[in-house]
């Protein structure tokens, strides 16, 4: 049995296993130090936007995050040092 939370993502509502949210949290926390602050507010609406779409995909007709769904967005958004990477390349 695993301990759930409720959390609110991007104004949607998700149950979370404790340890896929400790993951979640330390990831956006991540992503949010690697970017500017003048800018990070509407960046990181963006991506929690982008991760209530993959969650809602994962999820089908299960009710709870959890690791693999968590491993799944960070794959799909990619770590924070990939996404400066592909900024740097970019300018």
């Amino acid at each position: 049995m695993n301990k759930t939370l409720s959390i609110g993502l991007a104004g949607f509502s998700f149950i979370i296993e404790e340890y896929a949210y400790i993951k979640l949290s330390d990831y956006l926390a991540a992503l949010r130090s690697s970017l500017d602050n003048t800018e990070a507010d509407e960046v990181m609406h963006d991506i929690e936007l982008r991760m209530v779409e993959i969650f809602k995909e994962s999820l089908g007709k299960r009710e709870v995050i959890n690791n693999e769904d968590v491993e799944r967005v960070i794959a799909q958004i990619g770590t924070p040092e990939a996404i400066e990477e592909q900024e740097e390349a970019y300018y």
